[in-house]
């Protein structure tokens, strides 16, 4: 049974179409990545599935029908948005922004635990856990949402262009910690601009195109073809 499943999944804007019968589903402990050009729907599908878009179709999570939930319902069930644009609150600390990730929990013992583990999987938080989030760099403003996400003990974690904006170093740094979240169990569906960083740690992809799906497979298996090969793939 797939953590996730959608079927037929359109949104609309008044009379825009932005994303038209999506169908796809992640298995527990994959890493799937959605590909596509700017504009092609990529972060309204995380958004629907997150409840934050108006939807038509089916999102079934572990085997349940969630479409009826709102946002924060589904946070409560394990399904975790770490948004584009990273959406921090600026003036509290880094620690505050962490402690803000487990505001629905009262495992505190556990709570504690999962500090400890985002320091480990990005080491430069703990050097900056009284930091105010508006004074870091770009990077370290990643590592910090990425973190509070991780704060929610997701069983389903979204990353939206978690890589945008950044430095290549930076990048490296943010998808090394991408796949330590993976190795710890947390299954990923992750939208990402830069194909080369998604390729490397996708077990399989799905190409959008004008709000479709025009492809999907794994890595290899998408390489494979040419169109989207050099359009999307960068090999």
């Amino acid at each position: 049974m797939p953590v996730l499943e959608t079927r037929n999944l359109s949104v609309r804007y008044d009379s825009a179409l932005i994303l038209e019968d999506i169908s796809l589903f992640v298995e527990e402990k994959e890493c799937v990545a959605v590909l596509g050009p700017n504009g092609a729907g990529k972060t309204t599908l995380l958004r629907a599935i997150s409840r934050v878009a108006p939807v038509s179709g089916s999102i079934t999570y572990l085997g349940e029908e969630v479409s009826r939930y709102r946002a924060h319902e589904l946070v409560k069930k394990g399904i975790v948005h770490c948004p584009e644009h990273r959406r921090l609150f600026p003036d509290f600390t880094v620690k505050e922004n962490l402690a803000m990730g487990a505001f629905l929990r009262q495992d505190k013992a556990e709570v504690e635990a999962d500090l400890e583990r985002c320091y480990s999987i990005f080491p430069r938080l703990k050097e900056r856990l009284n930091q105010m989030a508006r004074t870091m760099s770009g990077g370290e403003q990643q590592m910090v949402a990425i973190a509070r996400a991780i704060m929610a003990r997701p069983r389903l974690l979204m990353l939206d262009e978690p890589s945008i904006g950044l430095a290549q170093i930076v990048k490296e740094q943010i998808f090394q910690g991408v796949a330590e979240i993976k190795q710890l169990g947390v299954t990923i569906l992750l939208v990402e601009q830069d194909s080369n960083m998604a390729l490397g740690i996708a077990d399989r992809l799905y190409v959008l195109e004008h709000g479709r799906v025009a492809a999907e497979g794994t890595p290899a298996e998408l390489s494979r073809d040419t169109h989207i090969r050099d359009l999307y793939l960068g090999i």
